[in-house]
């Protein structure tokens, strides 16, 4: 199946938990969302009969004075949704000028807007399907002799939005929570659409269905006027050139287009990774009717709060949503995205998919990539992407800040610090754009088998070799050096893995010969013994000479070499017979003469011999460390105790 049917069918078997979901309409069809990001909202609140009884600003969001953003549903028609400056109404939520009559001299006067908006609720109020708090609404806007300017706050605006709540026979209610109101208002449209147009043939089911005269936009926030589908016209003749009647051209139901087009809102909001104007949306599309097994639960997903008549908590409902989704299928490309974490509890899982959009235009959306797997496929995909470029990957816990060792592929994120570097500010635009590219080809790498781009490695290799370029606060960052360096070894272990036919270990190997990993070898020896002498004598010195000089080194390592030897010279003195001083006399036996003078500039391999051999000599001097500490127990027993 392709996505759009995907799609339709997620949300036919979810229908009824999307309906159920904390927030009413929020992917209810006929339906969009407006928020208080840029203006305030107005709730009006009136009583069952429509007497009005008061009114109160919801107001901008402002995180400094702690006012969130709050996302409200609205009933839309295909029209209102797509407005610019045409005057189309909404049915029940709007804004001030469509809602009540202007207000001039003390007098109110009935504008072209209110009108229409008036006769639209009327349609919809005065239907069978209508519930009483729409018609208490209607009685309400309808009132003759009411100063609606009165009821509201003083600074409301023509363009502030208007909100109603009802007092039924609950307490009260929000009708933008109430999917009663959505439910009634899409039966309705969907009605009158169908009454109102000829029916075509769906692209997406097959069925025949009154054709989408427009599409929905606002899929994700960052892009909310880009659209994944245009509707053909007959100002600017987006049909032409092929078609004489744009009828010709592919139809989409409105039925379907508004299921795809909600269903693909919730998976955003759920599953989706983004990025700027680009998001990326795993997800497990429903090829059945079988029950989809549910995610891992925590003890925090059983702190439920029971609604009053309800059968099913909120919690539970999310849940169950969750595990029709793939929410636990995202979570796990989350990680391979963001920390590198490989998730092997998902091998039972169902068929699996994934789709990149990215806005092209502030009014166009694109699917850029879109991949179904078969069942396991997937997870063996990720397997295949970690175990050619597995490496140990350093993190340090959210929760207690302490650094430990992964096993893996490298997250794309550090993928892309180790090639191009990080952002110049917290909103660089063209670091999110080059972010985009890189986390859309890594994806591609991975579950298409497709080569990683060879300017990343490239690049890595020539950053790396630039250590003091890794800087924090214009002071040399190691942490950052050897992320990047790991990530860099990585990668190159994936090319010799994919393109050599070669595969290399994540430890030393000893019997390894090439002239360019003994020369990394020699490198990693001289850092570890500058720093172990630095370190004896309190200097907080970070960096060493082989570090100034590793990227000329890369460069011309037998030229090279002798300055750091002879930089090192003063340190051999203090630390001699160290571990590190051995281990430079050991890899100098192993470099043959005709090697040693090989002037040419090394391959990126040195720096998987500059990683190994750091990492030998941490491990001989643990070992060393550990040997006396058990020493000096049998010796003193009765000291180690105290």
């Amino acid at each position: 199946m392709g996505l759009w049917q995907n799609l339709v069918n997620g949300y036919d078997a979810n229908r009824d938990l999307l309906a159920r979901v904390d927030a009413g309409g929020l992917y209810s069809l006929s339906s969009t969302t407006i928020s208080n990001q840029s203006e305030p909202i107005v709730a009006v609140s009136l009583d069952a009969n429509g007497h009005f009884k008061g009114s109160e600003i919801i107001p901008k969001r402002n995180d400094k004075k702690g006012l969130l953003r709050r996302i409200f549903p609205v009933p839309v028609t295909q029209e209102s949704l797509n407005r610019t400056r045409e005057s189309y109404p909404n049915p029940l939520f709007d804004q001030r000028e469509y809602v009540f009559p202007a207000f001039e001299n003390g007098q109110q006067i009935p504008t072209k807007k209110n009108n229409q908006y008036k006769d639209l609720l009327r349609e919809f109020a005065e239907s069978p399907l209508a519930p009483a708090s729409v018609q208490a609404v209607f009685r309400y806007i309808s009132d003759p002799d009411r100063n609606f300017d009165a009821d509201l706050p003083p600074a409301t605006k023509s363009k502030t939005v208007i909100l109603f709540r009802v007092w039924t026979e609950k307490p009260i209610s929000d009708l933008w929570k109430d999917p009663d109101v959505f439910r009634a208002w899409h039966e309705f449209y969907s009605g009158k659409i169908r009454e109102n147009s000829s029916l075509v043939l769906d692209a997406i089911t097959g069925d025949m269905q009154p054709g989408a005269t427009f599409h929905p936009k606002k899929i994700f926030a960052s892009c909310g006027n880009a659209k994944l589908v245009s509707a053909n016209d007959k100002t600017n003749f987006t049909f032409r050139g092929r078609f004489s009647d744009a009828s010709q051209a592919v139809t989409i139901g409105y039925e379907s287009s508004q299921k795809a087009h909600q269903y693909l809102r919730y998976l955003i909001e759920t599953n989706g990774i983004k990025c700027g104007d680009q998001v990326i949306v795993p997800f497990t599309p429903r090829t059945g009717t079988g029950a989809l097994p549910p995610p891992p639960v925590t003890d925090a997903d059983l702190d439920v709060d029971w609604e009053a008549g309800s059968e099913t908590a909120t919690a539970d409902v999310e849940t169950r949503l969750g595990a029709n989704s793939g929410i636990d299928y995202a979570k796990a490309v989350r990680n391979a995205i963001s920390n590198g974490r490989l998730d092997t509890q998902w091998i039972s899982h169902a068929p699996a998919a994934i789709a990149i959009l990215e806005a092209a235009t502030t009014g166009r959306l694109s699917v850029t990539y879109y991949r179904e797997l078969p069942r396991r496929e997937y997870l063996e995909q990720v397997q295949r992407w970690h175990d050619s470029c597995k490496w140990p990957i350093w993190r340090k816990s959210r929760e207690t800040g302490k650094a430990f060792v992964v096993f893996g592929a490298p997250s794309f994120d550090r993928i892309l610090q180790a090639a191009f570097g990080w952002p110049k500010s917290p909103q660089d635009a063209s670091y999110s754009k080059l972010m985009q590219r890189v986390r859309a080809q890594l994806l591609r790498t991975v579950f298409d088998g497709a080569p990683v781009p060879p300017d990343y490695l490239g690049n890595a290799v020539r950053r790396v070799s630039n250590p003091l370029g890794f800087t924090a606060n214009g002071n040399f960052e190691r942490g950052r050096f050897l992320s990047a360096l790991a990530t860099t070894c990585a990668l190159l272990k994936h090319e010799y893995h994919n393109h050599a036919k070669e595969s290399f270990d994540m430890s030393l190997d000893p019997a390894r010969t090439d002239r360019d990993y003994l020369y990394g070898r020699l490198l990693g020896a001289a850092d570890k013994l500058e720093e172990y002498a630095l370190r004896t004598k309190s200097n907080a010195r970070k960096d060493t000479a082989a570090l100034r000089y590793m990227q000329t080194f890369s460069m011309r390592p037998f030229t090279t070499w002798r300055i750091i030897h002879d930089a090192l010279l003063p340190y051999k003195q203090q630390v001699r017979n160290s571990i590190a001083d051995r281990e430079l006399q050991a890899i100098y036996e192993r470099l043959s003469a005709d090697a040693a003078e090989d002037d040419r500039p090394l391959s990126g391999l040195y720096l998987a011999g500059y990683y190994h051999e750091r990492t030998h000599i941490e491990e001989r001097i643990a070992e060393a460390r550990k040997k006396t500490e058990e020493q000096n127990l049998v010796e003193n027993p009765k000291t180690q105790q105290e």
